[in-house]
């Protein structure tokens, strides 16, 4: 299994390689609590604006150094997050009220804002 210092490394470098002010949210079974030894891991990247979802989501994975699992890497826009955040059936919602921030970068203003919608 892979130590949740690695994790946080992997989400600092996955804010860090965005391609516009982000956040880095661990979700899945690593931040519910539940992993087991074949958990794969999950980030949730929150940009400030993305233009290219799926071209950003293959430049993020590319970034990260080979961690011994597979990785997910999901990528939406802030406006995007606050809009689907707001629907207690998304994925975008579970992620904002259970997800684990482990990484941020850009404008301070995005690194103020917690994980939890408002």
């Amino acid at each position: 299994m892979v130590s949740d210092a690695t994790i946080r490394e992997a989400g600092q470098l996955l804010a860090d390689a965005a391609s516009s002010p982000a956040r880095v949210l661990l979700i899945g079974s690593h931040a519910w609590g539940t992993p087991h030894d074949r958990s794969d891991i999950d980030f949730l990247v929150i940009e400030q604006q993305v233009d290219r979802k799926v071209r950003e989501m293959a430049h993020l994975r590319d970034a990260l150094p080979p961690l011994g699992v597979p990785v997910d890497v999901l990528v939406v826009s802030e406006a995007e997050a606050a809009t689907r955040g707001k629907n207690p059936s998304t994925l975008i919602h579970r992620a904002l009220t259970h997800g684990v921030l482990i990484g941020q970068s850009g404008d301070p203003a995005n690194r103020a804002q917690s994980a939890t919608p408002e």
